[in-house]
């Protein structure tokens, strides 16, 4: 049996779509307990106003960006659960004194993924150039707007990161003390 292919069937049950929309959700709600939900609100105007002031060739790059940034964030939570199960497992079997070194380590992986994810940096390097280029195209108000559609997007994908992050190391901890409980 090739474990690699179960394991890859497995993720691709877990990581679907209305995964990432159930995510998404529990995000915007954690925003509006937190009352950060401004971000959105400032997305929704930015996207209406970029509406007006862009021509067609620049809403396709908008458009893509977007539409790319989603796909992004489907690929980072099976990242993100991953080190969160690894996170997670590591903190089960080290000793008590140790502890906080790994949970110092979780929180420099969360602020610091493009470190520890390749194909995350390499994503927003790209998405970095095709904001650039769209940014220099546009007006002052216009930047503005589209800065916000940017920390939109950037604020999403940390959000489902952390989530995805938490529910891995919460799923380790629960597996291992299952074990611990019929050991």
């Amino acid at each position: 049996m090739d474990f690699s292919n179960e394991l890859d069937t497995i993720y691709a049950r877990m990581f679907t779509d209305e995964m990432l929309d159930a995510l998404l959700a529990l995000h915007r709600l954690n925003m509006e307990r937190e009352g950060t939900i401004s971000a959105e609100r400032d997305y929704i105007e930015a996207k209406a106003a970029l509406e007006q002031c862009l021509n067609d060739e620049q809403k396709c790059v908008l458009a893509d960006i977007e539409a790319k940034s989603h796909r992004n964030m489907r690929r980072a939570i099976r990242f993100a659960f991953s080190r969160g199960f690894y996170a997670g497992f590591r903190e089960a079997f080290v000793p008590d004194k140790l502890k906080s070194q790994y949970l110092r380590a979780a929180e420099e992986f969360l602020t610091d993924s493009e470190k520890y994810c390749p194909a995350y940096s390499a994503a927003r390097k790209y998405f970095r150039e095709l904001y650039d280029g769209l940014y220099e195209q546009l007006d002052l108000d216009a930047q503005w707007h589209l800065v916000s559609v940017d920390v939109l997007w950037d604020d999403k994908l940390l959000g489902v990161f952390y989530l995805c992050y938490e529910m891995g190391y919460n799923q380790a901890l629960s597996v291992a003390a299952e074990v611990e409980r019929s050991s």
